[in-house]
């Protein structure tokens, strides 16, 4: 059989990839050890030419290693390695030392003629994981959660591999070795089983919820890698909050529902005698009117005023309490022709002011016909109502695609809103001219209260220049079935 010559096993050794150093020991003192051979990987480990050191002796290599308390006695172990011969595998000795970066595991072969082998190997991701394992454990163990490991394979039969003293106390769990489907057994339904195996087949986590006594659980089982976590946490107090959740929104819709229903019979009904205040004030004028002195005639005025300003007002109630009752339900609508209907609407008032609507390249979106030509006939109105004074009022629409749908952009140039004012003009009766200025103080609200109902949001934006510019998010036909 042929047999490798010294060159031969030379190569061989400083091409393998763990680090390996030989040493010479001549004499008694550790310290006149001297360097035979260094691989490429050791020269690598020290970040050093240490192969160029042949002949020389530990201390003049290494200072640390003739004065270090912890690299003095790793220097005897590898001494008396040296000194006996062939021998086997002493260590492994883990070392952190710094200018490693890392932990390695360093063993010893004794080789003949007082020669000794040092190996180095990389154990830095070996130390890291159980050290992550330490913590972990020492978090399960610490953690108000009852945790149930298993084995993947298997389904619910897999077996379990560990478990925290939580999961002992909750679920009854003594030692390892029973099964997943073991520690389920008082809290997975059978209406849930099929559902909790599909997940788990898809790699996807499973919630549900359990109560025990006075006490509800947040059940949870998660694959991770090759094992399958079932976890269960007090969620008494979320519970207990999602429930009070659940009953104060259960009564503000039913006093929203009865604020809407109070508000839309009242309007209704006080529309009979404004109407009747109204043409008996105007009858008024007519019959006696050349009786009047002309602090009646403007006292009749105010009357006349005030009650043509209740009609628009109770109107207004009525138009808000009325958003979303009895209406058809939502649909696909193009845009193009409500805004048609809606400048049709106000013809007569362009026209007295000489305005102008401007739209183009409009979308179809989702929501009740009747509404959207409403919204988009007062936010058109308020562009005609409030413009500069000397100028024709101006009113563009346009939109663009949005990640949520499509975003609709009603500009006009009029006298705009402060920006302090542009969320408190959405609420309902607030208006920034003076109190005798034109309009109820609900358009805005009425529009905001119709683009809700259509899921989306409304909000005002400065714009370069005069006017305002009303944004209007709204959801997009094929967002909806």
């Amino acid at each position: 059989m042929a047999r490798l010559d010294d060159d031969a096993k030379d190569a061989l050794l400083k091409g393998l990839p763990i680090a390996v150093a030989v040493y010479h020991a001549p004499t008694a003192r550790p310290a006149d050890m001297r360097l035979v051979m260094a691989n490429d990987a050791m020269d690598a480990l020290v970040g050093a030419p240490l192969s160029r050191g042949v002949g020389r002796t530990v201390g003049e290599l290494f200072a640390n290693a003739v004065t270090d308390p912890d690299s003095i006695e790793r220097l005897r172990m590898i001494h008396r390695v040296a000194v006996g011969g062939t021998a086997d595998v002493i260590g492994p000795i883990d070392s952190s030392d710094p200018r490693l970066g890392g932990f390695y595991r360093m063993s010893l072969r004794g080789l003949p003629g007082r020669r000794v082998a040092v190996f180095f190997e990389d154990v830095t991701g070996a130390v890291e994981q159980a050290e992550q394992l330490r913590i972990w454990s020492g978090l399960a163990r610490s953690v108000p959660v009852a945790i149930v490991v298993a084995g993947a394979a298997g389904g619910l039969t897999a077996p379990i591999v560990a478990h925290n003293p939580m999961a002992e106390r909750l679920m009854g769990i003594v030692d390892d070795g029973g099964t997943l489907d073991d520690a389920l057994a008082r809290w997975l339904p059978d209406e849930l089983r099929a559902d909790l195996l599909d997940h788990l087949a898809a790699g996807q986590p499973f919630e549900w919820y359990c109560a025990r006594a006075e006490l509800v659980y947040r059940m949870r089982v998660n694959r991770a890698g090759d094992h399958v976590m079932l976890s269960a946490t007090d969620d008494t107090e979320g519970d207990r909050l999602r429930a009070a959740l659940e009953r104060h929104a259960e009564l503000l819709a039913r006093s929203n529902d009865e604020l809407e229903a109070f508000a839309h019979i009242v309007s209704h009904d006080l529309q009979a005698p404004m109407r009747s205040m109204a043409s008996f004030s105007v009858l008024l004028e007519r019959r006696y009117a050349d009786r009047l002195d002309d602090r009646g005639l403007r006292y009749l005025g105010h009357i006349t005023e005030g009650a043509r300003r209740m009609q628009a007002l109770v109107r207004d109630v009525l138009s808000w309490s009325r958003v979303g009752r009895g209406e058809s339900a939502p649909a696909r609508v193009e845009l193009a022709a409500v805004v048609t209907r809606a400048v049709e609407n106000l013809q007569a008032r362009i026209d007295e002011t000489g305005g102008v609507v401007e739209y183009d390249g409009l979308p179809a979106v989702w929501g009740v016909e009747p509404q959207l030509v409403r919204l988009v006939q007062n936010l058109i109105e308020n562009g005609l109502k409030y413009h500069r004074s000397g100028a024709r009022p101006w009113i563009g629409l346009s939109a663009t695609a949005s990640p949520t749908g499509w975003r609709i952009l009603v500009e006009d140039d009029g006298v705009g809103v402060p920006e302090d004012k542009r969320d408190e003009v959405f609420e309902p009766l607030r208006r920034l001219g003076a109190h005798d200025a034109e309009g109820s103080g609900l358009g805005l609200a009425i529009c905001r209260r119709i683009v809700q109902r259509c899921h989306g949001r409304i909000h005002i934006e400065g714009r370069d220049g005069p006017g305002t510019r009303v944004v209007v998010d709204l959801p997009r036909p094929a967002d909806f079935p």
